[in-house]
């Protein structure tokens, strides 16, 4: 195992031990990794409603740099609220990940929700849910329960519950479409990280079969947002020799 960073989240222009470059494919094959794009937000844009964020998001440019500019925040403080926000960050927690009073940090938090009010009504209103139910529901039907059982999850985290089990179903649903459509292709599933897919593909016939991989797991008209895939391929983990 690899901790403090995983795996996942190790840059491989940090990876001194060329960890990634370990894991490789069998002859003939290239590795082929398929992540969904933005995931995250997108599905927060969907639950919240949060149509000046999809607009964003829709336009194709840098979200952290257009937050930044039409808030006048500083690039870093608008990446950190962007990935942060939806997830319900408090103005003390994000103090100390800035390096900044809470004061100021809260001050940046109201601006953020005064530009995009759809986050803040996806977290109180999962909350809600959650607390007069005792479970949420995920865009697919299944249902997260609180207050249940053995282990019991706290009721506050019913918005990153809804976001991040609903990644994870995009992924289980992709995976099993994967499954019925390129079994008879000598593609195989060997991996997920996250909301990346990793498998085998032949070499000879990635270029053909990459783009049906892709139009495969997209899901482009359920929600607010597309739910786009970005490939990437190569002879190892850390390799890149094609992309979509």
């Amino acid at each position: 195992a690899v901790r403090n960073p995983p795996m996942q989240s190790l840059p491989t222009d940090l990876d001194i031990y060329k960890v990634k470059h370990t894991i490789i494919p069998h002859d003939g094959y290239v590795l082929l990794r398929a992540d969904h794009s933005q995931a995250e937000i997108r599905l927060a844009c969907h639950y919240g409603r949060e149509l000046n964020m999809a607009a964003i998001i829709r336009s194709g440019k840098n979200q952290h740099q257009i937050v930044s500019d039409d808030l006048g925040l500083p690039y870093p403080v608008a990446k950190r609220l962007n990935f942060s926000v939806i997830y319900g960050i408090g103005a003390e927690t994000l103090g100390i990940n800035l390096g900044i009073r809470e004061a100021q940090a809260l001050k940046y938090l109201n601006k953020y929700h005064e530009a995009y009010p759809g986050f803040r009504r996806l977290y109180n209103g999962a909350q809600e849910l959650a607390r007069k139910n005792k479970y949420i529901v995920m865009w697919s039907g299944r249902r997260r329960h609180y207050n249940q059982g053995e282990y019991k999850t706290p009721i506050h985290k019913a918005s990153s519950n809804l976001i991040q089990g609903g990644v994870a179903e995009l992924m289980r649903c992709a995976q099993t479409r994967l499954d019925t459509n390129f079994h008879n292709h000598d593609v195989h599933q060997i991996a997920q990280v996250h909301d990346d897919a990793i498998m085998e593909v032949p070499i000879d016939t990635v270029e053909e079969l990459a783009p049906a991989i892709r139009d495969t797991m997209e899901v482009r008209d359920f929600f607010m947002l597309p739910m786009t895939i970005d490939i990437k391929w190569g002879h190892n983990m850390a390799d890149e020799i094609g992309s979509l």
